[in-house]
C-alpha cells in the first residue's frame, strides 16, 4: 500500500518542528506508518504551506522514525486549507501523476483540516483515484473506514 497525506500542524509539532500539542504516538503520519495495519510500501506527502522548510524537516525526522517507509514530498500551496476546490486540485493531481494503482492506494484523513479529509474521502470514491481511506486519531487505533462507491 501507498499512503498519500497532506503534513498537517500536529505532525510538525510532534516532530517538534512548531509549537503545539505534544504527541507522544508521533502524530497521524508517524501513527500511520507505524501502526501495522498495512505493507507500507511507500508514502506520499504533500505540503501546503509556503515555506517548504517545515515540511523537509519533517520528512527528515519521519524517516528516522518509521525507517525503511520511502517518502516522497509533494509540494502542492494551496489558498487555504479550508478551501476545498484548491486542495481537492492539488491531491487529485499528485494521486495521478503517481501512477499508483487503485488497489495500492490509501489515503489520511485526520482529526486535522477537515476539509482535508473531505477531499480524500472524495478522491478515494471517485473512478480515476479510487482507494482506502485510513483514520489516525490519538489515543486510538488506526483503522481503515468503510468506504465504497
Amino acid at each position: 500500500m501507498y499512503l498519500f497525506s497532506f503534513i498537517g500542524n500536529t505532525d510538525l509539532a510532534a516532530a517538534g518542528l512548531i509549537e503545539g500539542c505534544e504527541e507522544p504516538e508521533g502524530g497521524p503520519l508517524a501513527r500511520a506508518l507505524a501502526s501495522g495495519i498495512a505493507p507500507w510500501c511507500g508514502a506520499t506527502l504533500l505540503d501546503d504551506r509556503p515555506d517548504p522548510n517545515p515540511a523537509r524537516d519533517f520528512v527528515a525526522w519521519l524517516r528516522r522514525r518509521i525507517g525503511g517507509v520511502p517518502l516522497r514530498l509533494f509540494r502542492c500551496p494551496v489558498r487555504h486549507p479550508a478551501d476545498f476546490d484548491d486542495v481537492w486540485t492539488a491531491a487529485s493531481a499528485v494521486v495521478l501523476a503517481s501512477g499508483t494503482p487503485a488497489s495500492e492506494r490509501a489515503y489520511l484523513a485526520t482529526p486535522g483540516t477537515v476539509v482535508m479529509g473531505m477531499a480524500w474521502l472524495h478522491l478515494a470514491l471517485q473512478p480515476a483515484t479510487r482507494g482506502r481511506v485510513l483514520t489516525a486519531h490519538p489515543g486510538r487505533p488506526c483503522r481503515w473506514l468503510p468506504v465504497t462507491p
